[in-house]
């Protein structure tokens, strides 16, 4: 009779054990799902601009909170809409590489990029084409204390500051923090 009693106890402590665990899991992937979701949506991507970065059709993850207390680094992926002077829909976003900082002079030599008279290094596997400056209505810019410079990794199908120039903080929207590539396309 006593060993039914401890079976009994044992068995209770052990659903108590499991249903605690359960909850538990439960609370972590509410949290993860709210917090997480609410600070990294994603965003899918259809340009060729950052390819091999980013191939069409995959799904972005952005953090819309990343420059709530900081500026956009270089070289950072940014989400944003583009200027007025880029002539596009109201509401149209783009991802780009942050290139030219506030305050930097940006030129474009042949298929080099300058800050302020330096070349640039660019990361592993981004290479700009040699365009012709006369293709270039903004060669050289220099930003002013709350603009910065974005380029597509892939500098001849990017629509970006080359064309039109820098794009004001504001309008950076947030940072891409994970690519995802589309399952029927092969990433690279």
């Amino acid at each position: 009779m006593a060993a039914d009693k401890v079976s009994n106890i044992l068995i209770c402590m052990r659903k108590k054990r499991s249903s605690t665990v359960a909850g538990l899991l439960l609370a972590v992937l509410l949290a993860s799902v709210f917090f997480g979701g609410c600070r990294r949506p994603v965003v899918t991507y259809e340009g060729e601009g950052m390819v091999p970065s980013i191939p069409p059709g995959s799904r972005l993850q952005v953090d819309f909170r990343a420059y709530a207390r900081v500026a956009p680094e270089r070289f950072d992926i940014v989400l944003f809409e583009p200027p007025a002077s880029a002539g596009l829909d109201e509401g149209r976003m783009l991802a780009f590489r942050v290139v030219g900082l506030p305050g930097e002079t940006i030129s474009i030599r042949g298929p080099h990029i300058h800050i302020n008279a330096q070349r640039l290094t660019l990361p592993a596997g981004v290479a700009y084409t040699d365009i012709p400056p006369e293709n270039l209505p903004v060669p050289r810019a220099t930003l002013a204390g709350d603009e910065f410079f974005l380029l597509g990794d892939n500098a001849e199908g990017a629509f970006d500051s080359r064309l039109y120039g820098p794009v004001p903080r504001e309008n950076i929207i947030g940072k891409v923090t994970g690519v995802h590539p589309p399952k029927d396309r092969p990433s690279n």
